[in-house]
């Protein structure tokens, strides 16, 4: 059934243009297959009409928005019944898992939003595959639903939809569920779709699932004491720092290291401009100005396992380079949440600087 209560979509144009009208909104595009104009579940938003912008607390920055964001994880489970490159399976659990950046989520009208990424299937009983088309999750608060689907320009269908009340005020930037759908739309479309193990066709799907995954925990860099806000995924934190220069998304047991200049002149060359991670291993070069300080800060948010205090935060770490290129690192405060710099060495022997956290009770 489409979202308009129509039995084939070209049937949906008439009223699908006149809510168009109605709302105002230029973000239609058109589906292969005759699928509709249309604002709702499943429209294709990559399309020359999409009007993109970045969330309101993301942070941005000229370069592409790979990276700029923090990671997510989309995961749709459930039962299917269906067949990969002939091989038939009955009422067997699936994974769905669409890995992406929240700095790559594109706003195409006021009800709708998507964002691009990598999704690979797992089947109990068969196995482990990528898919091998591009993929999207998308919102759409018009309808309450999220869905995942097809993200090529040209026959970009939907292939599970949700539609529960959760999904009214939800965006892709948040952290939600479990959420359960017992009778998921759009299913019938999830055929002859290319894997790694062969052509998939997971046609019969019930007792669905969706969650969204986000980091809990991030490790922030400033050059200056303050209170700026910092948002990277749904949640808006009051640091301890002036402003945020660069930030990662961290777990206690993995943390960024971070390489040591030889010489204290080659401070303070990148900095400044809007706040960014740093894919792989940074620079305190990156980090500090140009009298070697700089600051950092661990904080988290996690209503999940500690509904009691979930948002918690360490001090602020104040760190700085001497003449002679030693790193020394001093606390200002205490915290809820214990913050160090480690200095080591990495695989090639090279001086690096780690700041390693524990929270109490994890």
């Amino acid at each position: 059934m489409h979202p308009f209560g129509c039995r084939h979509p070209l049937s949906c144009l008439p009223t699908t243009l006149a809510l168009l009208a109605a709302l105002g909104s230029g973000a239609a595009a058109q589906q292969a297959g005759g699928d509709a104009l249309t604002d709702a579940p499943g429209a294709l938003v990559l399309g020359q009409h999409a009007v993109t912008r970045v969330l309101p607390g993301t942070p941005t920055s000229e370069e592409p928005a790979d990276g700029n964001g923090v990671p997510v994880e989309y995961v749709f489970e459930g039962i299917g019944t269906g067949d990969i490159l002939g091989d038939i399976f009955t009422d067997a659990a699936f994974t769905l898992r669409l890995t992406a950046n929240t700095g790559d989520i594109q706003v195409v009208s006021a009800s709708v939003s998507t964002v691009i990424g990598p999704t690979s299937i797992d089947i109990e009983g068969v196995g482990s595959a990528d898919i091998l088309v591009p993929t999207r999750v998308f919102v759409n608060t018009l309808f309450s639903a999220v869905g995942l689907g097809n993200a090529e320009p040209l026959g970009g269908l939907d292939y599970v939809n949700l539609v529960e009340p959760e999904f009214a005020d939800y965006s892709l930037d948040q952290a939600i569920g479990p959420i359960f759908e017992d009778d998921p739309q759009a299913t019938h479309q999830f055929n002859q779709v290319p894997t790694t193990l062969g052509t998939l066709n997971l046609q019969d799907i019930e007792s669905v699932t969706f969650e969204a995954v986000l980091p809990e925990c991030f490790l922030v860099f400033g050059q200056g004491l303050g209170a700026a806000a910092f948002a990277p995924a749904g949640f808006a934190f009051d640091t301890g720092l002036a402003d945020v220069s660069a930030f990662h998304a961290v777990l206690m047991d993995d943390i960024p290291s971070f390489s040591l200049p030889e010489d204290i002149a080659a401070l303070g060359a990148s900095v400044g401009g809007t706040p960014t991670t740093v894919a792989g291993p940074g620079s305190v070069a990156d980090l500090a100005g140009p009298d070697g300080l700089f600051f950092a800060q661990v904080m988290m948010w996690n209503p999940v396992e500690v509904p009691d205090a979930p948002e918690q935060y360490s001090g602020v770490l104040a760190c700085w380079l001497d003449l002679s290129g030693i790193l020394h690192a001093r606390p200002l405060e205490t915290g809820s949440i214990d913050l160090s710099a480690a200095v080591g060495v990495d695989a090639d022997g090279a001086p690096v600087v780690s700041f390693p956290f524990a929270i109490p009770g994890f």
